[in-house]
């Protein structure tokens, strides 16, 4: 399943869990649900990649690096201004929007 990690749905996969029907989070990760597993990226990796690879095409360049966030209830969108500032560092202005 795909879902956001909300209170409901962490329920709702203890309520399976319950009747001893697996669940596997699909590219969203729902820890302390219940699910057997989590099939998705490794975030923290994904994370260092993208800093990685943003440090090295705008390095010499200046000005501001917008980010976007689909939903609050997707885990791991809530580190992008702590990638920005790393990967960058705390002078680069970081304007995040959730969208």
């Amino acid at each position: 399943m795909k879902a956001r990690d909300l209170p409901e749905i962490k329920s709702a996969i203890l309520a399976l869990r319950q009747h001893n029907g697996p669940t596997v989070a699909l590219v969203t990760d729902i820890p302390d649900s219940g699910r057997i597993d989590y099939a998705g990226l490794d975030n923290a990796q994904a994370g260092e990649t993208a800093s990685y690879l943003k440090s090295r095409f705008v390095a010499a360049r200046t000005g501001t690096i917008l980010v976007t966030a689909s939903h609050d209830g997707f885990r791991g969108e809530e580190l992008f201004p702590m990638v920005i500032e790393l990967a960058f560092g705390s002078q680069t202005p970081c304007h995040c929007d959730k969208r």
